[in-house]
């Protein structure tokens, strides 16, 4: 028989004596040291303010040993808004199953599965007695080999599809174990171009944060099932504008090698270099970032966005603004307060001076349809728009995607690229230009135009 428990903050407990954090319903008869362990998984730390939404639900499935016996326990954990001392609270359902009770389709399944897990409490204190049978789907899913070699179950990948196709503005919250091989982020932003692995006749690598032997290159050939005769190329340590050399490498083969078809993936682990310390201006610039992963093919193929020219800008007098070492636990990154002014400095001087070799190639800031600014923080939007004299909602793209995953390095502007290329096109209007540029260490803004096909 299915055990279960309901966890929140009360007045008063299903046991006697119990307020606060404690059980307020559970089924009767549970074992003490099986309801211990229970309630000690019923942890949550909010996100956001009580009651927002942004909270996020913690959905897990657990094997536990408790006095020789195995148990499968499904818990469904979230934000409860405030309890009766107006402190933040949560609630958790614990559901403990047995191998049999447990359904085909496996505990990611059973999780989003009507009626299984209660999704708040309802006031009452007493015993949970369930009166419907726990539901059993008709077949397995199509296991997903890289969740299931990862979470021990491939429905964890339908769960978070679940999330994203009903609520594709939400934040969903991926912790993995760090023994896990994050190179399947990679790998699956490849296979989402629908490319014939073995057409590829170049890829080109790019990360900062971090370095392996065999190289990245190396391994998403072998990972994606490249050519073994595929031409490689690694862009290390360039930082956030490290895409856009990227691109421009792979323009420069491609006008070459016009049968060219150059595979450019961005693979960076930003979170990996969080440092322990207490100054101020590095906890500010580490909070900005995040991973991220992103692929796209370059080719002769008159689709998506046509690169045009590439121009190189550096920012006198500004090589100490942006550094990047490595120190004794890691890389340490220095980001100064003074870059977003030195950026709205020299946008203001190339916006007055609008030289036809310059970052606006003697147009008018308002002639260019898209702008594709690398998000590297609100500040440095703020920079770019106030110096290019921009209306408010002219980088609205970068800012979505700041908003949504944070600075991550040299795949932002990747991300910030595939929003343009997804949306909807004006009516009447068939050659539409962009503007697009990152900045990083030097300090240097690297730009190229682009017209969407």
């Amino acid at each position: 028989m299915a055990l279960e428990i309901y966890y929140t903050s009360a007045q008063q407990g299903y046991r006697e004596g119990t307020r606060g954090f404690c059980t307020v319903a559970a089924t009767d008869g549970i074992p003490r040291a099986l309801h211990e362990r229970l309630e000690s998984l019923s942890g949550y730390r909010h996100v956001a303010p009580a009651g927002d939404p942004r909270n996020p639900v913690v959905l897990a499935h657990w094997l536990l040993s408790v006095s020789g016996k195995d148990h499968h326990v499904l818990s469904r954990v979230c934000d409860a808004g405030f309890d009766y001392t107006q402190r933040e609270n949560a609630f958790a359902h614990h559901l403990v199953l047995s191998a049999e009770e447990l359904a085909p389709a496996g505990p990611a399944w059973m999780l989003r599965a009507a009626g299984v897990m209660a999704e708040r409490w309802d006031g009452r204190i007493g015993p949970i007695r369930r009166t419907a049978p726990l539901p059993r789907a008709d077949e397995s899913p199509r296991p997903c080999r890289l969740w299931e070699q990862a979470a021990g179950d491939a429905g964890w990948a339908a769960v978070l599809a679940d999330l994203l196709s009903t609520a594709p503005r939400r934040i969903v919250y991926i912790l993995y174990d760090h023994r896990h091989d994050p190179l399947g982020l990679a790998a699956e932003a490849i296979r989402k171009l629908g490319a014939d692995p073995a057409s590829i006749s170049h890829i080109i690598v790019a990360s900062c944060t971090g370095f392996m032997a065999p190289g990245l290159d190396q391994v998403i050939v072998e990972r994606v099932g490249l050519r073994p005769d595929v031409e490689r190329t690694v862009v290390g340590f360039m930082g956030c504008y490290a895409a856009v050399n990227s691109l421009r490498l792979a323009h420069h083969i491609v006008r070459s090698s016009p049968d060219a078809r150059v595979l450019v993936v961005n693979l960076e682990l930003c979170t990996l270099h969080f440092q322990d310390t207490r100054d101020l201006e590095s906890l500010l610039s580490m909070m900005l970032f995040g991973d991220g992963a992103s692929a796209a093919l370059v080719s002769a193929e008159p689709r998506g966005l046509a690169l045009e020219d590439f121009l190189s800008i550096a920012i006198p007098e500004s090589g100490g603004l942006i550094t990047w070492g490595i120190g004794d636990t890691g890389f340490d990154i220095g980001l100064s307060g003074e870059v977003p002014r030195r950026i709205a400095a020299a946008m203001a001087e190339e916006e007055v001076r609008n030289a036809p070799d310059g970052l606006l190639r003697g147009r008018r800031p308002d002639e260019y349809d898209y702008y594709a600014v690398h998000a590297g923080g609100r500040a440095i939007l703020d920079a770019v728009e106030s110096g290019l004299k921009l209306a408010s909602d002219r980088l609205g793209w970068s800012r979505g995607v700041l908003r949504d995953f944070g600075n991550m390095s040299s795949a932002t502007i990747m991300f910030i690229l595939e929003r343009i290329m997804a949306a909807p096109r004006p009516d009447g209007i068939e050659d539409q230009s962009g503007l697009a540029m990152a900045f990083g260490p030097g300090l240097a803004c690297e730009t190229f135009r682009f017209r969407r096909l």
